[in-house]
């Protein structure tokens, strides 16, 4: 709400940042005070509620899960935007499992990379070892040279102490000629607070 309140027409939190529950009435409960957040806001504004794992496809035995993103938005002077509204959030999938946290996830089969157009500039989004992955690298890279609707900025949350996850993020805002802003929520021993760093290329 202090960002909201400050100006903010774009919020980022970090992996691992939005509440998980096992009570799915909770969940539901913590998801209708972000729409009531973004409802009350008399401008378009874009939220990514950070991500947090979630169980096992029905299909898929455990340990398998995945690592969502949850994004909320829209304009108010739209007239589709409350029933866009009531359908979100827009989920996210992860789809480079961290070694180190022994993820095993699983996400949906896509040959595009989701781009969210907003009023603000088009956004791409990746979440922590996404940003590892040389493939999601090179598919930027093409998306952005044959699509009209190209990714101008690339939105990370991470959970990550590795100097070479910076380097990662770095080649991919060359790669995507893009702008790439990283929110890491990995603030022990390392770093005293949550760390915030933007990578320009072109």
């Amino acid at each position: 709400q202090a960002a909201i309140d400050g100006g903010a027409d774009v919020i980022l939190a970090g992996e691992f940042g939005c509440p998980s529950s096992g009570d799915a009435a909770e969940n539901n409960s913590f998801m209708d005070e972000i729409r009531d957040v973004i409802r009350n806001v008399d401008r378009p504004l874009f939220l990514v509620a950070g991500s947090r794992h979630t169980p096992s496809a029905p299909k898929r035995p455990s340990p398998y899960n995945a690592n969502v993103a949850m994004l909320f938005g829209g304009d108010p002077d739209h007239p589709d935007f409350e029933e866009s509204l009531a359908d979100q959030p827009i989920k996210h999938f992860k789809r480079s499992p961290s070694i180190s946290l022994m993820e095993r996830i699983f996400s949906p089969e896509s040959e595009v990379l989701p781009v969210y157009m907003t009023p603000f500039c088009n956004f791409g989004l990746l979440i922590c070892s996404d940003a590892f992955d040389t493939q999601i690298l090179f598919s930027f890279l093409r998306q952005n040279s044959i699509r009209h609707h190209r990714t101008q900025v690339i939105l990370i949350p991470s959970f990550n102490k590795s100097d070479l996850f910076y380097d990662a993020c770095r080649y991919l805002s060359y790669l995507a000629n893009a702008t790439v802003i990283v929110l890491n929520s990995y603030s022990k021993p390392r770093f005293p607070e949550p760390a915030l760093r933007v990578f320009t290329a072109g």
